[in-house]
């Protein structure tokens, strides 16, 4: 029984050989806020408002809501963005 429970998915295999965190290739939404006026999101399904004080991204199951001052896109491509811009708060709903 021991055995089973040290057995790894393939998704954790494939992480492990390519040297990436299990959970970026499982489509898990990566955040970070850098001081208060940079902000970075990895693994976005898109966006669903974009306006200077408040920027709402799709992350599959997770919406991502950064409000602030001059929010600007600065960076985003298919799976990835930047927002730079006095960020105040950060919300999340399921």
């Amino acid at each position: 029984m021991l055995r089973h429970q040290n057995k790894k998915t393939l998704l954790e295999r494939a992480a492990d050989m390519m040297d990436l965190p299990a959970d970026t290739v499982a489509g898990i939404p990566y955040m970070e806020l850098i001081g208060n006026n940079k902000f970075y999101l990895s693994n976005h399904k898109g966006l669903l408002v974009y306006e200077s004080d408040e920027i709402v991204v799709n992350c599959g199951k997770l919406i991502v809501r950064i409000r602030g001052d001059d929010l600007n896109i600065k960076v985003m491509n298919v799976s990835d963005l930047m927002v730079e811009g006095a960020v105040t708060s950060i919300e999340f709903e399921e």
